[in-house]
């Protein structure tokens, strides 16, 4: 082969691998605000010949029913299921009060005095009583029933009503983080701890990873990875100063 030709097949390849085309993806609300909104537009930039359709729902599509490339999903385990899965990390969840809410209706420094509170948080799928799921120090499960205030399963809407003082609610650390550490909030029972979430990413291994898919994957793992471990990090150090 000719170097001409070499160069040819080079560029024609390059062409071929480059990504490109539409790339479906699903998200929940609120890991899209959170998680994908400061990054994306880096993503779009770098690869500009890739169509980025990005749903947010809060339910839980059938990735290769609907014709996803990829779905976003956030729960306190991976998924198990006929799809490849990719991990980005933990994201914690504390539960949280206004400073205004803990002094009206507080002390709040057991799980009794906890009991029957004004809540916020989305509806038990059971339509039990609504209830927090916690861990004791000690490793025992604990369950907090609440009354609801506010049932909704979009956290900035959960983040906004606490903050207002109308409750305490569930929320994730990454969403919170900024007004704990200024004390716009309070976290509750810091000694006890909630069940972490992981962030994680599902595909349709058939469908093997394309150009655009592949390189969507692997900038969230890039970029979700070092975000969550950020979070993590400060999540450490406040969890620690609230228990001393």
């Amino acid at each position: 082969m000719t170097e001409a030709a070499r160069a040819a097949l080079d560029v024609a390849r390059s062409a071929h691998e480059r990504p490109s085309g539409r790339l479906r993806v699903s998200c929940p609300v609120g890991v899209a605000h959170i998680f994908l909104s400061p990054i994306l537009p880096r993503f779009l930039l770098v690869n500009p010949n890739v169509r980025l359709e990005l749903e947010l729902t809060n339910r839980r599509v059938d990735v290769i029913g609907e014709g996803y490339d990829v779905a976003l999903r956030v729960r306190t385990a991976l998924d198990d299921s006929n799809l490849v899965v990719r991990s980005f990390g933990i994201s914690h969840q504390v539960l949280a009060a206004s400073p205004s809410f803990v002094e009206k209706y507080g002390p709040f420094d057991t799980v009794a005095s906890l009991r029957g509170v004004h809540g916020l948080g989305p509806a038990e799928p059971t339509n039990d009583r609504p209830r927090w799921r916690l861990t004791a120090p000690d490793g025992d499960p604990v369950e907090i029933e609440y009354t609801s205030a506010l049932v909704t399963d979009d956290v900035y809407m959960l983040s906004r009503t606490a903050l207002a003082g109308a409750g305490v609610a569930q929320l994730p650390f990454n969403l919170c983080a900024d007004a704990i550490e200024d004390g716009r909030l309070i976290v509750l029972l810091p000694d006890h701890s909630v069940p972490a979430h992981q962030l994680h990413a599902v595909f349709a291994s058939k469908r093997g990873l394309v150009p655009a898919l592949r390189a969507f994957i692997e900038f969230l793992a890039s970029e979700l990875t070092a975000a969550t471990a950020d979070a993590n990090s400060r999540y450490d150090g406040i969890h620690r100063g609230r228990r001393d």
